[in-house]
């Protein structure tokens, strides 16, 4: 049995500029040896080549190079997907799994508003404007991602790897970023506020005009760290008190 599905998405984009006109998603071409035909219930055994499919069952589809530009997927079970180099502009991806997925290299300006990303490589994606209001990246490969003025209020990025990552312009308020790595990276002009930044790496960050306000740095290694607001008020400032060990590896890294 061939199962075509023709579908449309339009809306405002994730950086929250209208897109205009609908736009048709390509068609969806799957075998299904089932009788059971609702894209909600049925694995996907052929060629999935983008449209609108909430709630699919695509675990382990090679979707690489995939054109699902404005397609819904909300709900829909990615997990260990091969996304790689797919573009999902303006896809929703609303409570998506996408657990251990490969999204290496994917544009990603999209809506993933409580999406499950733990463990999946997102190295060198594009989720510039992205929305990841308290989406799970625990321990994702976030490698060189480009971030900039993303929306990760509430996400929990524990143990995420964010080396060479730009974060300018973020929403981080209120994340989880026990343990993160996000060495070298860039956080000028983030919103930092009761971050949670314990045991961070943060070797090299560029801090400048972040707003650290509430956020909790007991364990961070600010080790060269450049632009970091260690008094002051409002915005600028940093409330929770810096020992005298990240004072001194903010001008000098020992052994570098």
């Amino acid at each position: 049995m061939v199962l075509i599905i023709l579908g449309s998405a339009c809306g405002d984009d994730a950086s929250g500029q209208v897109s205009g006109k609908p736009k048709s998603s390509p068609s969806v071409y799957a075998n299904l040896d089932s009788k059971n035909t609702k894209p909600e219930s049925t694995p996907w055994g052929g060629q999935y080549q983008g449209g609108d499919c909430p709630g699919c069952d695509l675990t382990d589809a090679n979707l690489a190079g995939a054109d699902l530009t404005d397609a819904n997927l909300a709900g829909a079970d990615l997990a260990g997907a091969n996304l790689t180099k797919a573009d999902l502009t303006r896809a929703n991806l609303t409570n998506a799994n996408l657990t251990n997925a490969n999204l290496t290299s994917a544009n990603l300006t999209a809506y993933m508003t409580g999406a499950n990303l733990t463990g999946a490589n997102l190295s060198g994606a594009h989720l510039a404007s992205a929305i990841l209001t308290d989406a799970d990246l625990v321990d994702a490969n976030l490698i060189g991602a480009n971030l900039t003025a993303a929306r990760l209020s509430g996400a929990n990025l524990t143990g995420a790897i964010l080396r060479d990552a730009s974060l300018s312009g973020a929403d981080l308020s209120g994340a989880n970023m026990t343990n993160a790595n996000i060495a070298h990276g860039k956080l000028i002009d983030a919103i930092l506020t009761a971050a949670n930044l314990s045991g961070a790496d943060l070797t090299g960050v560029d801090l400048s005009r972040a707003d650290l306000t509430d956020a909790n740095l007991s364990g961070a290694n600010l080790c060269g760290a450049t632009n970091v607001i260690l008094s002051g008020s409002g915005w600028q400032s940093v409330p929770v008190p810096l020992s005298e060990q990240q004072k001194k590896a903010i001008a000098t890294c020992p052994g570098q």
